[in-house]
C-alpha cells in the first residue's frame, strides 16, 4: 500500500481523520508498540501501513465510537463500560463494517 491523503469521514456527528503512515514515519511520531493509534481530542486514527488489516482497523474504529459516545467524563465501571461497548456494537456494528471496508480500501489503492 503507498501513502494517501488523509481520509475524513463523519462519525456520530463528528468529523474524523484517518492517517496512514509509512513504517518508519509511523515509529517516528507514535513508537513501534503498536499498528495503529487513535487520539480521540483530535479526531485522529494514524495506521502503520505495514500492518493494515482489518482487525486493527476495527480496533481503532471502536475507540473512535466510544469516543464519540460522550462518556469520556463518566468514570464508568467495569461493567459499565461493558454495557457501553455492548451497546456501541448492537446499535452501530454494520456501519462500523463499512468504515472498515471504506478506510481499508480507500488506503489500499
Amino acid at each position: 500500500m503507498k501513502k494517501k491523503a488523509p481520509l475524513k469521514e463523519k462519525i456520530k456527528g463528528y468529523e474524523w481523520t484517518f492517517y496512514a503512515q509509512t513504517n518508519a514515519a509511523y515509529i517516528r511520531k507514535h513508537g513501534s508498540d503498536s499498528h495503529a493509534i487513535t487520539y480521540t481530542l483530535d479526531r485522529e486514527v494514524y495506521f502503520n501501513l505495514n500492518s493494515m488489516a482489518p482487525e486493527y482497523i476495527r480496533h481503532e474504529i471502536f475507540h473512535v465510537y466510544v469516543a464519540s459516545s460522550n462518556t469520556n467524563s463518566s468514570d464508568l465501571d467495569k461493567d459499565q463500560t461493558e454495557e457501553l461497548c455492548a451497546e456501541i456494537y448492537g446499535d452501530h456494528a454494520p456501519e462500523m463494517d463499512l468504515l472498515v471496508d471504506r478506510i481499508l480500501n480507500y488506503f489500499a489503492k
